[in-house]
């Protein structure tokens, strides 16, 4: 049991990170930078393709951390199956989601 409380804070510590970090993204507060936001060739060829992908990005970041708290929280209180694959659900789930959101914000931004 005590493996399954550290599976479900790490899961919720990751969402809720991925909020605090898609936070600044999203309200464009990060300029083009080596260390933050969604750097790939099409970021750093102007301004406006950095904040206007990096913006998706952060809001893909927010929604993929609320998706996966209420997610979590739902396959956890309602969802009984073996350890091991309640784990590694509620892992995925963010990482998952994360993903999906910033391959859209490159696609759209």
């Amino acid at each position: 049991m005590q493996a399954l409380s550290a599976v479900i804070y790490m899961s919720y510590f990751t969402s809720v990170l991925y909020i605090v970090l898609g936070l600044p993204l999203a309200l464009n507060w990060v300029k083009p930078n080596a260390w933050y936001g969604i750097r790939i060739k099409k970021t750093f060829e102007s301004l406006d393709a950095w904040y206007s992908v990096n913006s998706l990005g952060g809001k893909a970041f927010i929604v993929a951390g609320v998706a996966s708290l209420v997610m979590i929280s739902l396959l956890h209180r309602y969802w009984s199956v073996d350890l091991l694959v309640k784990a590694l659900v509620m892992i995925s789930i963010p990482l998952v989601l994360v993903v999906v959101g910033i391959i859209y914000a490159i696609k759209e931004g």
